[in-house]
């Protein structure tokens, strides 16, 4: 089940979001009553939320430098970061990877 809807949560709340709302459907196909989990999930969404935009709020503007080769692929490495949960980069030394490659994964929340 995808939380593209929550995208705004925490990824380790991710898994009690799942679940809760697994739950709640069993609740409703059984015709039983989901309030009291309803809530929970309402509420632990709310929670996350918050707790991802005062991060966010925490998060300066982040500068790539247009003289490090890296910045030239930066939105490519994003997306294959956002993509892969693995990703294998290689560079020349001083290219980047080092310093940038943290901001590169900080954009990306």
């Amino acid at each position: 089940m995808s939380l593209s809807h929550d995208a705004a949560c925490r990824l380790l709340d991710e898994p009690k979001i799942r679940a809760l709302r697994q739950q709640i459907a069993q609740r409703h196909a059984k015709g039983a009553a989901a309030d009291i989990l309803e809530a929970k999930l309402a509420q632990l969404l709310a929670q996350s939320s918050a707790a991802v935009a005062q991060r966010q709020a925490w998060t300066r503007a982040l500068e790539f430098p247009e003289h490090l080769p890296i910045s030239e692929k930066r939105q490519e490495i994003a997306e294959l970061i956002a993509q892969h949960q693995v990703i294998i980069l290689a560079g020349e030394t001083g290219s980047g990877k080092t310093t940038q490659l943290p901001k590169i994964c900080v954009q990306l929340g």
